[in-house]
């Protein structure tokens, strides 16, 4: 996760802040200039993996944006399909080293406000071809602090 995290904000030229796990206090490439904003100030945004787990999808559901879909629809859950219309989802497409093949995300991009935060979940199994092109970024981002 932490390598796509960082291969995404690089890409999109995005801040990455890391919660508070032991990789911001071992690895060079952690910004620990800030914390995460509050809860309500972040927006979802997930693998499909993740988006298929029922318990993170119940979890997901209790907060905005997604508390909001519920309301106006009357519902108390969200299929798989109303769930990825509406949640900002990524996949390899959004780290593709060709900047034209670059997607942002497939949905739900109406949901980002100008300066918001894009709260990342997922699991980011890629397979090696998606991340050989990015060999030096990810032994950068790796690299151990002294």
């Amino acid at each position: 996760q932490y390598a796509f995290g960082s291969l995404f904000a690089r890409l999109w030229r995005l801040q990455l802040i890391t919660p508070d796990w032991i990789g911001r206090h071992c690895f060079m490439a952690v910004s620990s200039l800030g914390t995460l904003p509050p809860v309500f100030e972040r927006v979802l945004l997930a693998d499909r993996v993740v988006l298929s787990h029922a318990g993170w999808r119940t979890w997901a559901a209790r907060r905005l944006p997604l508390s909001s879909v519920l309301q106006r629809q009357g519902t108390e859950a969200l299929s798989g399909r109303q769930l990825r219309a509406e949640l900002p989802q990524v996949n390899a497409a959004s780290i593709a080293s060709d900047p034209s093949a670059r997607s942002f995300c497939c949905a739900g991009s109406h949901h980002l406000p100008p300066g918001g935060c894009l709260e990342l979940w997922g699991f980011f199994q890629f397979d090696t071809g998606t991340l050989a092109p990015h060999r030096a970024e990810l032994l950068e981002t790796f690299t151990l602090a002294p």
